[in-house]
């Protein structure tokens, strides 16, 4: 008589919720530091207090993303030792380096901001003299290489179907630049003076509807490129628009993208509009954002090991 052994294989979620909120708030501070930086060469002195504003909050919400990844660990305080036993093959110590580096800059950038108390008559001059313009500089290349690393950190994680492919990889540096850009957009409908601050973040809200609709371009083109791929890829495709179909169709992309993706584009036309639906459909796109990584870092993880 035949005998069949069966061995129970438990597919253990490594990445949770806080792994997520980390890669989310990590990258909308990494967004909105590269975003406010931009905003220093164009159009400088009608921004800035965007700017102020952006560049000092940009490193705190790294460091609360920092804060949440810590409490996963389960012994936190040893994350020096990435630090000074560093691994060229190791890409955790890649991202500790280039997050630490990041933080220390942005920081002494949103110091130089927050002592300064110049008012909105500023040029690009005094914006960017001194040390400023540097440190900023080394900043930015910082959460430029941070925004690439979170989307090159889960393709690094062979044999999970949903990580392994170039659209996935697009989608988290789209994410992070579009959660910087609504998120220093809706710092921008309390900052400042309140009569002209819809004109000040109208030009920023365009550029949002612009990435929006790219990231929801990406997202079919990878729906088409996983639907007719391998078993793995079909599976991947499934567990993403089936099991969990209500969170990525209502809320990543229908929430997250489309819906703002429409009112920015119609309220842009517009020469006055109530901030409140404004501030809406900005939280929407950081609603919808999260919701993205979280579907793209838990859902890859419930496929078995290919």
């Amino acid at each position: 008589m035949p005998v069949t052994i069966t061995y129970d294989v438990v597919h253990h979620i490594y990445w949770e919720n806080k792994v997520a909120l980390d890669l989310f708030f990590g990258g909308m501070g990494v967004g909105l530091f590269l975003t406010a930086f931009w905003l220093t060469w164009h159009n400088q002195s009608k921004h800035r207090a965007l700017i102020r504003v952006g560049s000092i909050t940009a490193p705190f919400l790294v460091m609360l993303g920092l804060i949440f990844l810590l409490s996963e660990l389960g012994q936190p305080f040893r994350i020096y030792e990435l630090l000074i036993h560093p691994q060229a093959s190791s890409v955790l110590a890649w991202g500790s380096w280039l997050q630490g580096l990041f933080l220390v800059f942005s920081l002494i950038y949103a110091w130089q901001w927050w002592r300064d108390k110049e008012g909105n008559e500023s040029t690009k001059t005094n914006m960017l003299s001194g040390s400023r313009s540097w440190i900023g500089w080394i900043a930015a290349l910082l959460g430029l290489a941070i925004g690439v690393y979170h989307g090159f950190l889960l393709s690094v994680n062979y044999g999970r179907a949903l990580w392994q492919t170039p659209e996935t990889t697009i989608t988290s540096v789209l994410l992070f630049l579009i959660t910087g850009l609504a998120a220093l957009s809706l710092l921008g409908t309390f900052a400042g003076q309140q009569e002209g601050r819809w004109m000040r973040i109208r030009n920023l809200l365009t550029s949002l509807s612009v990435m929006l609709w790219i990231t929801l371009g990406n997202w079919l083109l990878w729906i088409a490129v996983y639907g007719h791929g391998t078993r793995d890829t079909r599976e991947a495709a499934s567990l993403l628009m089936i099991d969990f179909g209500w969170l990525f169709w209502g809320v990543a992309l229908a929430l997250g993208l489309v819906l703002p993706g429409i009112g920015f584009w119609w309220l842009r036309r517009r020469e006055n509009v109530s901030l409140q639906w404004v501030r809406i459909l900005l939280l929407a796109v950081l609603i919808g954002g999260y919701a993205s990584r979280f579907l793209i870092l838990y859902v890859g993880q419930l496929q078995p090991l290919t």
